[in-house]
């Protein structure tokens, strides 16, 4: 597993993900974007990064963004609080 977090931004509306992307990254966080709670889900579980706050728009395409959360939470794999 990949040691850097990021912020993760999952929303099917593209001008919405590359303004949130850009607001977090001028806040100096690491970013890496999704188009999908599916596509998100794919990357989370590939262990190909480790995600320190999760951005995510509720209603989209597909699976929305609270499933999503509580597939995570399911798995295990929500997000936590650092300590």
């Amino acid at each position: 597993m990949c040691s850097v977090r990021v912020v993760s931004i999952v929303d099917d509306d593209e001008s919405v993900r590359l303004a949130t992307e850009g607001v977090v990254r001028v806040l100096g966080w690491r970013t890496r974007t999704f188009v999908s709670a599916e596509e998100y889900l794919q990357w989370a579980q590939a262990g190909e990064g480790a995600t320190a706050c999760l951005i995510s728009d509720i209603r989209m395409q597909g699976m929305s963004g609270l499933e999503m959360h509580a597939r995570l939470v399911a798995r295990g794999a929500a997000p936590q609080p650092s300590s």
